[in-house]
């Protein structure tokens, strides 16, 4: 079943309600909420995260789990063995995943291929989706499932969700007030709704609260972009701009310990009352997840759209926000007390990329400093910085790509590259390469007997098997675009 409607109608509170009820009832389920955590984006989470609910719960699957599955391979035994296992199961079990247009893989080749065009048996998939998210859409529309879709709330609803908002703060609306507020368009929407109540709630001046009604925009984002405006210019801290930015710079949110840092001076972390001041002002517009670094990202994916755009629309703003997070970063990847080490370096990798800095994002990769960054966030931003020009087999402006022995008895990020990726130096098991080419703009000078080392770009002759050079591959992930595997720098 696919799950549709536009943002903010409320799919995730009606799929947070099936799987309550499905799990009352005593069934298996595995639910997945992408937006619950800025960890949940991640799809080598959610095959982790189902690997282990199966050894939870159906122990005796018969299914042998490897930890050192990369998320290719998870995502073909999904297809090719858990599905097939599961279905011959006569247990009931409901697969659940909530906004699944905001994976981090959306744009790549493989989204979504690892999703059966049918579960047979007592196996039940539940999918949600925005229907404006058109790559995501069209591929599950390929495999042609029931599709129901979230319809507006009526005037009625509307009513009784905007009575019982207010209630609970003591609060009402006279009866000309009410229907000023059920009548904008935009209350159809739950998350405009919510948000146009709690603005009347904290609004000071009653005498004007009929008018202030009357001048909500009925289109969600231009209600937060005004609301948001109003906390800025009315924010006594002078730190709530800083942190909304900060929040939608970052990758995964901004952990509580870091905006206590980021938002004070050098040395001295941001004040607790005014800390607590910025976390009151902005509760309907952040949380903290409830991970161990205790992050803080937005509540709605409309609101970090919204707010993305209008750092995005100030270009200076938005590279020194990048800059200041690649330095703040660095200092905590190179802290040795700090426990986190790992995920600072995805995170520096992220704001290098984001604020321009190629050369040195590329001098940090190839560096051993890079080893312990998680090997989709080296993957995806070397997809970022690799050359884009087009390289087949067949194509005759393009050439096979040549590594040199020397090069190869290096260590890569797992192994010696003679077994490396050319791209990302994640191992390439044996058989399943694909081999590395170079476009006409990267070759390099050769002869009938010399070939150029695409790592070291220096001369080396052709020798008999096992001699200078070989033939350098590629993994799965970075041959999936099937371009030049030169970097771009």
């Amino acid at each position: 079943m696919l799950v549709t409607g536009q943002s903010g109608i409320g799919k995730t509170a009606l799929i947070a309600r099936l799987v309550k009820e499905w799990m009352d009832r005593g069934h298996s389920v595995f639910y997945h909420f992408v937006e619950a955590t800025p960890a949940g984006r991640d799809p080598q989470l959610v095959m982790t995260r189902f690997r282990e609910m199966l050894m939870q719960q159906i122990p005796d699957l018969g299914i042998e789990f490897h930890d050192d599955l990369t998320i290719s391979n998870m995502k073909n035994t999904f297809k090719t063995i858990i599905v097939p296992k599961l279905a011959k199961c006569k247990e009931k079990m409901l697969i659940v995943v909530d906004a699944i247009d905001g994976m981090v893989d959306q744009s790549c080749v493989d989204h979504l291929h690892y999703l059966p065009n049918t579960f047979a048996g007592e196996m039940r998939c539940v999918i949600s989706c925005r229907e404006t998210s058109l790559p995501t859409m069209t591929r599950l529309s390929e495999r042609r499932p029931y599709r129901l879709e979230v319809a507006p709330l009526g005037a009625a609803a509307c009513h009784q969700f905007a009575e019982e908002y207010l209630l609970k703060y003591n609060k009402k609306l006279d009866a000309h007030q009410m229907e000023l507020l059920v009548c904008n368009p935009g209350a159809r929407l739950p998350l405009w709704l919510a948000h146009a109540c709690e603005e009347l709630r904290v609004f000071g001046e009653f005498t004007t609260v009929t008018r202030r009604i009357e001048t909500l925009p009925h289109i969600k984002e231009e209600l937060l972009a005004q609301i948001l405006s109003r906390l800025i210019r009315e924010d006594a801290t002078v730190c709530l701009e800083k942190f909304v930015y900060l929040i939608a710079a970052s990758q995964t949110g901004i952990p509580e310990k870091y905006a206590l840092m980021l938002l004070g001076d050098a040395t001295v972390p941001i004040a607790q009352v005014k800390w607590a001041e910025v976390r009151r002002n902005l509760k309907t517009f952040v949380k903290c997840s409830g991970d161990c670094m205790q992050r803080y990202t937005f509540n709605h994916m409309a609101i970090q759209r919204m707010v993305t755009e209008q750092l995005r629309a100030q270009p200076g703003r938005w590279q020194a926000i990048h800059l200041l997070l690649a330095k703040f970063f660095e200092r905590r990847s190179v802290d040795p007390n700090n426990r986190f080490k790992s995920m600072d370096k995805n995170d520096f990798t992220y704001h290098l990329l984001q604020s321009g800095q190629r050369q040195k994002l590329m001098q940090f990769l190839k560096s051993r400093q890079s080893m312990d960054i998680s090997i989709f966030q080296r993957q995806r931003t070397l997809q970022e910085v690799r050359c884009r020009h087009r390289v087949r087999p067949e194509s005759a402006p393009s050439q096979p790509a040549y590594i040199c022995s020397a090069c190869a008895a290096h260590q890569g990020i797992q192994c010696a590259l003679s077994r490396s990726c050319a791209v990302c130096g994640h191992l390439v098991p044996e058989g399943t390469g694909k081999q590395a080419r170079v476009c006409y703009k990267h070759q390099s000078a050769s002869t009938l007997d010399m070939v150029t080392c695409c790592v070291c770009e220096r001369l080396r002759p052709i020798l008999p098997a096992g001699g200078a050079v070989m033939l350098a591959e590629l993994c799965d992930p970075c041959s999936m675009k099937g371009t030049c595997c030169k970097l771009a720098v």
